[in-house]
């Protein structure tokens, strides 16, 4: 009679303390979903593709950051197809004839916000406004037409700014796959434009203008 009432003590005491064991060991739902959302908001962004500034035709390239809602970028912009003439050079009174070629390029640095956000397991919509700042080279060579090398004859350094807002659209390879590192990228295209200004505000030899552009686009988060 004491053997079976002491069992069944211990049965209902182990009863009791079973399910706040079990609930100590499992962790809450909402818990093992923060857990699963939680990861970085850093992402590399890598941008292609041409743009039309001061009429003239660019291709360019753009290396960037974006933590949250903040983009930091660093860009370089070549004009496509370069002015050329046949011109000559008077060097050391030497006259040197050949094929003169203008190459334009704008080297920048900007940073930016993004004000809109839409995040869906197939698309992310995004857009944001940025300012960039840097330097707009004009460089002129003169390609002799005894030669195959071209020779710098002239090198024109003016600053250079834009203000502006784009707006990109990404697809993201974790919609496909949920492979290591593929499933972090996004791929897709920015398009957007503004307003730039070449040389310094006020003089005369300052060029404002609106320009456009369209990029491919690559994210990979880390």
């Amino acid at each position: 009679m004491l053997l079976r009432k002491t069992l069944v003590s211990l049965l209902i005491t182990l009863s009791a303390a079973m399910p706040g064991t079990l609930e100590a060991k499992v962790p809450s739902p909402e818990k093992v979903q923060c857990q699963e959302e939680k990861k970085s908001d850093l992402q590399l962004r890598i941008q292609q593709g041409g743009s039309i500034a001061d009429d003239v035709h660019y291709s360019g390239i753009m290396v960037g950051f974006r933590n949250n809602d903040m983009i930091i970028k660093l860009g370089l912009d070549e004009e496509r197809t370069k002015e050329r003439k046949d011109d000559e050079l008077e060097l050391v009174g030497l006259r040197i004839e050949g094929r003169e070629t203008l190459h334009r390029y704008k080297f920048w640095f900007g940073f930016g916000g993004t004000f809109w956000d839409y995040n869906k397991p197939y698309v992310n919509l995004q857009s944001s406004l940025h300012v960039a700042g840097g330097a707009h080279f004009e460089m002129r060579t003169l390609k002799p037409n005894s030669s195959s090398e071209d020779l710098p004859t002239e090198v024109d350094i003016k600053p250079f700014m834009r203000v502006g807002g784009n707006l990109s659209a990404t697809y993201p390879l974790s919609h496909l796959t949920n492979l290591l590192l593929i499933k972090n990228f996004e791929i897709g295209t920015s398009v957007g434009g503004g307003y730039q200004n070449i040389g310094l505000f006020g003089t005369k030899e300052s060029q404002q203008s609106y320009y456009l552009f369209a990029n491919g686009l690559m994210i990979y988060s880390l």
